[in-house]
């Protein structure tokens, strides 16, 4: 997670965008499926997420987890001194080639999840 939240600090280190590559890699198949290419991706995060590039600080909360199942939530201040509150949606993976990897089945932003943080 803190992987992800670093590559969208950075997402033009060591080259432009590189930042989407890792996040992208983090995020689990269906999520990609839904999302994907890598371009389509980009896109999604820079017109729907913006404020998580480039952010000054992520702050994570304590992790609920339920099986293969986890919320992540997360408090971003943004580049420009705002605070912005998500849920990263987490989901253990069994394919073999990342066995017990958790990866990001999505990004919910806070104020859409209150009081509906089941599993």
């Amino acid at each position: 997670m803190q992987l992800q939240l670093d590559a969208l600090k950075h997402v033009d280190q060591p080259i432009k965008d590189a930042g989407f590559a890792t996040v992208f890699r983090f995020s689990s198949p269906e999520n990609r499926a839904q999302t994907g290419p890598l371009p389509r991706f980009s896109k999604m995060i820079r017109e729907g997420f913006g404020e998580l590039l480039n952010h000054r600080s992520a702050v994570l909360a304590a992790t609920m987890q339920q099986g293969d199942r986890a919320l992540q939530p997360v408090e971003i201040t943004s580049i420009g001194g705002q605070r912005y509150r998500y849920v990263f949606v987490l989901r253990r993976q069994d394919a073999d080639d990342c066995r017990q990897c958790w990866m990001t089945d999505g990004v919910i932003p806070k104020d859409d999840t209150e009081g509906s943080q089941e599993l």
